[in-house]
C-alpha cells in the first residue's frame, strides 16, 4: 500500500457518533470535519465553553464547544483530528480524494 499525501481543509459529512458531556452521554450527527474541529448536530446540544469528548469507533475527538445555534454547534479540539480514520468508513478514499479535487478547482 502506498502512502498517499491528502491535505484537507473541511469535509462535510454526515454520520452518526456519540458524544459525552461530563457524565452525560448523547448520540449526535457529525455533520462537517476539520483538521482541529468539527460541527455536529443533537437534539440536546452542549452549551458554549463545554468540554467534550466525541467518539466515532475506534476514534476519540476532545475538544471545547465554541459555539450552539439551535441543535447545531462547533467543537475546537487542541489536537490534530485524524480526519481520515473517522471518516474513512464513510466516505471511502476515493471519494475524499474527489472531494479535495473538487475543493481545489
Amino acid at each position: 500500500m502506498s502512502n498517499i499525501p491528502v491535505s484537507l481543509t473541511c469535509v462535510n459529512v454526515e454520520f452518526d457518533a456519540m458524544m459525552s458531556v461530563g457524565q452525560d452521554a448523547h448520540a449526535i450527527k457529525i455533520t462537517s470535519v476539520a483538521a482541529h474541529g468539527l460541527t455536529a448536530r443533537a437534539s440536546t446540544p452542549p452549551h458554549p465553553g463545554d468540554d467534550v469528548t466525541i467518539t466515532h469507533g475506534a476514534i476519540t475527538v476532545s475538544g471545547q464547544v465554541e459555539w450552539v445555534q439551535g441543535h447545531n454547534f462547533l467543537i475546537i479540539s487542541g489536537e490534530l483530528i485524524d480526519i481520515l480514520g473517522l471518516i474513512g468508513k464513510q466516505l471511502g478514499l476515493g471519494a475524499i480524494l474527489r472531494q479535495q479535487e473538487n475543493m481545489a478547482a
